[in-house]
C-alpha cells in the first residue's frame, strides 16, 4: 500500500493548498509528488469536495506532456480529501516574471513565444479531449494565469 507524506507547502489559492510531498511504498520506494488539499475551513463544504473530485476525474482523462498528471484521490486521517499529482520541479511563470521585473528585464521574445505555444497546445488538448464514451468534453480552463504555468 502506498502512503503519502507532506514535506512543504508550496502554494495556496482560494480553494486549496499545494504541498510538495512523496509517495512511500514497500522496499524503500519513494516518488516525489504534489498533493493538493482543500483549505481546512472549506473541507466540510460538500460543494468544494465535489469540485475537487470532479477536477480529479477530468484530469485523469487528459494525457499530454504539458498537463500535470493525476495519480490518486484520497481521504486523509484528518477527513480531508486530497489529490496526488505529478510533481513539477521548477518555477511558475508568475514567479519568473516577478524576478525579471525586479531586475528590469523581460522574458526573451523567442522564449515567450515558445511558452505561449506550449500553453496553447495544452489548452487545445483539453478543449478537444473526448470522454470514455467518445463524446467531446469541450473543457475550458477557467484559471489560466502565469502562476498556474509551471516551467
Amino acid at each position: 500500500m502506498t502512503r503519502y507524506e507532506l514535506l512543504d507547502r508550496i502554494g495556496v489559492g482560494g480553494m486549496a493548498e499545494i504541498f510538495r510531498g512523496k509517495a512511500v511504498a514497500a522496499g524503500g520506494f519513494e516518488k516525489p509528488v504534489a498533493i493538493k488539499r482543500i483549505l481546512p475551513h472549506l473541507s466540510q463544504d460538500t460543494r468544494f469536495v465535489e469540485l475537487l473530485i470532479a477536477e480529479a476525474k477530468v484530469l485523469s482523462l487528459l494525457k499530454h506532456r504539458n498537463i500535470v498528471q493525476i495519480f490518486d484521490v484520497g481521504l486523509g486521517d484528518d477527513n480531508q480529501y486530497f489529490l496526488v499529482m505529478e510533481f513539477v520541479d521548477g518555477k511558475d511563470l508568475g514567479a519568473i516574471q516577478r524576478a525579471l521585473e525586479q531586475k528590469r528585464r523581460r522574458i526573451p521574445f523567442d522564449l515567450a513565444l515558445h511558452i505561449g505555444a506550449e500553453i496553447c497546445e495544452a489548452l487545445e488538448h483539453a478543449h478537444t479531449a473526448r470522454a470514455p464514451d467518445g463524446k467531446q468534453m469541450s473543457l475550458v480552463h477557467r484559471d489560466v494565469s502565469p502562476s498556474n504555468v509551471l516551467l
